[in-house]
């Protein structure tokens, strides 16, 4: 399962992500009707700063704008990935299109 990292990560690099089975948790699977016990959860993340340029530099390497964020933002849109709703709505539409570009075309500092 996948879940989008929080706005608190933007301008960040994800370092280590730890998770762990230990404890865990009851939580019901609308799908089954049934109650399963959660096992495995995150303990743990760590972040470190990074030069990012801004919403526009999703992609190595980071702290300059190509290519490659344009390939990362739009193969990201189309298939409804988390890191193209730049305005972290849920919805992906022309106002994360508009933030990209002006992002983009704003270049780095």
């Amino acid at each position: 399962q996948t879940f989008p990292l929080s706005p608190d990560f933007l301008g960040e690099t994800l370092v280590e992500i730890r998770v762990t089975d230990r404890g865990g948790f009851d939580r019901f699977d609308e799908a089954t009707g049934r109650t399963v016990r959660q096992r495995v959860f995150v303990a743990g993340i760590t972040a470190e700063s990074s030069p990012v340029c801004g919403p526009a530099d999703l992609a190595a390497p980071f702290g300059l704008l190509d290519l490659a964020d344009v390939v990362a933002f739009t193969s990201g849109f189309v298939a409804q990935d988390p890191v193209a709703d730049l305005d972290g709505n849920g919805l992906f539409d022309l106002a994360d299109v508009n933030l990209f570009v002006t992002s983009f075309l704003a270049g780095c500092p």
